[in-house]
């Protein structure tokens, strides 16, 4: 309720907010927590979803906690979205991915690269590359699109710590 309230507040003043979401979005942990069932779990998420695709969300990277009831949710809840999933380096047991590995959005006369990225983890169904390997293969083709671009990492401090040394043109990372 309150994202939605500065929301409202910012197109009422005439702004054109960009709504992201690095991940780790429909439950707090990569598992289910044993005190709450997992259909409760399941029932939250779906109103984060629901919630989202009414504030008018942009774009959402997964990250591990958001697997924790398994891809087939994942995919459920992808379908239920209005709005995009990104991530250029979860893919499925068939090296396929799950997502788009980006977008690109208007924003006041610019357009604004948004890319998808998340640290190793595990899960049923699907592989997590390496991170760093999986953006320095897109970011050249987001950059020559944009004019701006924003990373939604769902990192370890290590692999965010190894971006850091890296020369990316990126001009925000949310995570």
């Amino acid at each position: 309720a309150r994202k939605a309230t500065i929301i409202e507040q910012l197109i009422s003043n005439g702004d054109d907010p960009i709504i992201l979401d690095a991940g780790d979005l429909f439950f707090k942990k990569d598992y289910i927590d044993p005190g709450v069932t997992l259909e409760t779990s399941k029932i939250n998420a779906e109103i984060i979803v629901e919630c989202f695709n009414n504030m008018g969300c942009d774009a959402f990277s997964p990250g591990s906690n958001d697997f924790a009831a398994g891809i087939s949710f994942v995919i459920e809840q992808y379908n239920k979205s209005n709005f995009p999933y990104v991530s250029c380096n979860i893919i499925d047991l068939n090296d396929k991915l799950l997502f788009k590995p980006y977008i690109i959005r208007e924003s006041n006369n610019k357009n604004i690269g948004v890319i998808g990225l998340a640290s190793f983890f595990e899960s049923d169904g699907i592989k997590v590359l390496d991170p760093i390997a999986s953006l320095e293969s897109i970011i050249t083709e987001v950059d020559e699109k944009s004019d701006f671009i924003i990373l939604l990492f769902n990192s370890s401090q290590q692999d965010l710590n190894k971006l850091y040394q890296k020369n990316f043109p990126i001009d925000m990372i949310l995570s």
